[in-house]
């Protein structure tokens, strides 16, 4: 089996247990999320997107538990989807279904794999580790239509630093950014990042100049204190990278619809 074609294994595998949403759930955030990046070549999405929703018509016809998000990049790299997903425990992989064979039969089955052969030309697989520490998950409901990821790539062995770093940023932003959310998610197998996940409620949303984190910072710890935590985090920094995604809902299954 090729590594593209995995993926539906690895959904197969996955009953999501207690999860909630990647980036606007807050009544039960995921301990543990697998993002799963797929790149697709030019003119194929129509193709990968029917694998992904003829997945998700299986998954509904034989009532199997298995759950994901899926987002789309709009700003920051080439043609790509992640799909997400979230899970509380590494013993929801033990168990196997070939849902789409059950739905459709082999015929079938086999030839919607081969649409994800045809249009999957890249995949990479990253696990990151829920930190609450450093979290401020949307209220539960909160709609969406995007998502900012944030890719911040630290100095070799400052990885608990920038957490420190990241838990005062989120005290900072609690007083002086109440309305400002975000998930933080600790690298796991495959991942060399830190991941911050902001929600998106509507796109004017962009338009707006947010709050910095230097002035959250300064208001909160006072001038000078504040500006020292702020240099102390931003020396950890290696690298980061941001991307703009959309929300796809159409070829999603969220965990709350468990």
């Amino acid at each position: 089996m090729s590594t593209i074609s995995r993926f539906i294994s690895l959904l197969c595998c996955i009953a999501v247990l207690l999860c909630a949403s990647l980036s606007s759930q807050a009544q039960e955030a995921p301990q543990r999320v697998i993002v799963e990046k797929y790149v697709v070549k030019a003119g194929t999405n129509e193709k990968f997107e029917e694998v992904i929703k003829k997945f998700k018509e299986a998954v509904n016809k034989t009532k199997a538990p298995y759950r994901w998000l899926v987002s789309q990049l709009f700003v920051g790299g080439g043609n790509s989807y992640n799909i997400v997903i979230p899970f509380s425990s590494w013993g929801t992989f033990a168990e196997e279904r070939d849902v789409l064979k059950e739905a459709y039969g082999k015929r079938e089955a086999d030839r919607i794999m081969g649409l994800l052969e045809e249009s999957a030309v890249k995949v990479k697989r990253e696990a990151y580790n829920f930190n609450a520490d450093a979290s401020r998950p949307a209220p539960s409901g909160t709609p969406e239509v995007a998502v900012v990821l944030f890719y911040i790539k630290v100095k070799q062995g400052m990885g608990p630093q920038f957490q420190e770093f990241a838990k005062k940023a989120k005290e900072a932003t609690d007083a002086t950014a109440p309305d400002a959310y975000s998930e933080f998610f600790n690298p796991g197998f495959g991942a060399d990042s830190f991941l911050v996940v902001v929600p998106v409620k509507d796109l004017k949303d962009l338009d707006k100049e947010n709050k910095p984190m230097m002035q959250r910072m300064t208001e909160h710890f006072g001038k000078d204190q504040g500006a020292k935590l702020m240099q102390e985090g931003l020396a950890t920094v290696e690298s980061f990278k941001s991307q703009l995604h959309m929300i796809r809902p159409d070829l999603a299954l969220p965990p709350e619809q468990q």
